[in-house]
């Protein structure tokens, strides 16, 4: 299946062979293995865009969005979610609209504090044997930095025209516990866990050359001393 969420755009040659991955796709593939027939999923922060689309669910899913933002609700394609809610899912995911088999996360954790008592409530909508599978910005990735020390309209601002992102599509991210050893206590109640470090962080210094290969020094370094709590990205599949 074709990444349900991102498509590969052309990219620098001077950038290291796993730029040429497209690694959100292997969220859609873990999510895509976990799916299956009459099962209830969690879409947790989905926004206006739902992490599965309703043409890649089996017959029978119920699929259920939760976001704090009503109106990014609302603005969802007809037929997205089976039901929605808004919801802040630090503080609570209601036992009434759950369990359920399966949860999911795009691109939101960075956005939540405190991150573990959020992942503690997700863990609680799950049935025992449930997956939660998550991809998070890193903290300390050079982008995550940045954005915590430069004030948040002028953080929008750069994003916007560096990045051409759209305004309404920038949010305040707080990475709260967004690095390997945190993430590994925070899940350390689950019954297992994998959370894979991603090094990506050099195509947001696309306008600056010079800036970005030595960037790419910095971060081939990290990867390789195995300095995970660097890592720009993770990739997290969770079992209750």
């Amino acid at each position: 299946m074709s990444s349900f969420l991102y498509e590969a755009s052309g990219r620098e040659s001077t950038l290291p062979e796993r730029y040429q991955d497209v690694w959100p796709a292997r969220f859609d593939e873990l999510v895509t293995r976990a799916l299956g027939p009459d099962l209830a999923v969690l879409d947790v922060g989905c926004g206006d865009s739902p992490a599965v689309p309703p043409a890649a669910r089996p017959s029978g899913v119920r699929y259920v969005g939760i976001d704090l933002r009503e109106e990014a609700l609302f603005a969802a394609p007809p037929g997205s979610f089976d039901e929605a809610y808004v919801l802040d899912i630090s503080r609570e995911i209601p036992k009434e609209i759950g369990p359920f088999d399966l949860a999911v996360s795009w691109q939101v954790l960075e956005h939540v504090r405190p991150l573990r008592a959020a992942i503690d409530n997700v863990r609680d909508a799950l049935r025992p044997g449930g997956r939660f599978i998550a991809l998070t910005s890193g903290r300390y990735a050079l982008f995550s930095v940045a954005n915590r020390l430069l004030p948040q309209r002028l953080g929008v601002a750069l994003m916007k025209r560096l990045l051409r992102r759209p305004e309404d599509s920038v949010f305040e991210a707080f990475y709260d516990s967004c690095f390997a050893s945190a993430l590994a206590t925070s899940f350390k109640p689950w019954s297992d866990v994998e959370i894979r470090p991603l090094y990506r962080g050099a195509e947001y210094l696309a306008f600056a050359p010079r800036v970005q290969r030595a960037y790419v020094r910095y971060e081939n370094w990290a990867l390789r001393s195995g300095r995970a709590n660097l890592a720009t990205h993770y990739l997290i599949e969770a079992v209750r």
